[in-house]
């Protein structure tokens, strides 16, 4: 029973894509006008404040920037580890 529901809401899905993309309004077919719409000027204002958003989350978390949290001793301890590793 599952599969023949799910088998109807494919079929009424595709037949809602295939009237949506040939049917017009307006002159246009209705994917026309949602392209349209993402193309305007509004789409435009939200991806260039998500651009700037994203700068700033770059910025706040700091990334690229290579953060040590050693102190000086411990610093020392690795730097002598890594020497005793690297000799033959």
């Amino acid at each position: 029973m599952g599969l023949l529901r799910r088998l109807g809401w494919v079929v009424a899905l595709v037949a809602l894509g295939a009237v949506l993309a040939t049917t017009e309004v307006g002159g246009k077919t209705a994917l026309r006008h949602l392209g349209d719409t993402v193309k305007g000027p509004v789409w435009q204002a939200v991806k260039s404040g998500a651009g700037s958003l994203y700068e700033r989350a770059r910025t706040v978390v700091g990334v690229g920037k290579p953060v040590e949290h050693h102190s000086p001793e411990d610093r020392e301890a690795l730097n002598k580890l890594i020497a005793k590793r690297a000799q033959p």
